[in-house]
């Protein structure tokens, strides 16, 4: 089944770090999505995001700092049903996913809230 990039576009209205407070200048430099070139852990999940897959990436400056996060397209997809009724259960289940039997490499044993960094 091919994805709606269309679709996909619908979570970059999303601000997954909304409530997050940080220092006056900080900004988003990009949020897009992207076919993946190089493998790294979902931000929110932890799984592996493939080689090839599409995903969202977003850089910012926050705190002084420069970040970049990624969230594989199954996040993605679900942060494009946001205002859905059961949004708020299934991003709880999906951020569970690897963090309990990968805490170390998540960072956390339970899932980060839409709105954590």
């Amino acid at each position: 089944m091919k994805t709606d990039l269309l679709n996909l576009d619908a979570a970059l209205r999303v601000d997954p770090f909304a409530g997050d407070f940080g220092c006056p200048g900080d900004k988003t430099f990009k949020d897009k999505i992207i076919k993946v070139r190089k493998e790294g852990p979902c931000h929110h999940c932890a799984e592996a995001i493939k080689k090839g897959s599409l995903a969202r990436s977003r850089t910012e400056l926050f705190d002084g700092t420069i970040e970049t996060y990624r969230w594989c397209q199954p996040c993605t997809e679900l942060m494009a049903r946001y205002h859905d009724d059961d949004f708020e259960d299934e991003w709880e289940k999906r951020g569970r996913i690897n963090r309990a039997i990968a805490p170390a490499q998540a960072g956390s044993a339970s899932p980060p809230a839409l709105g954590s960094r």
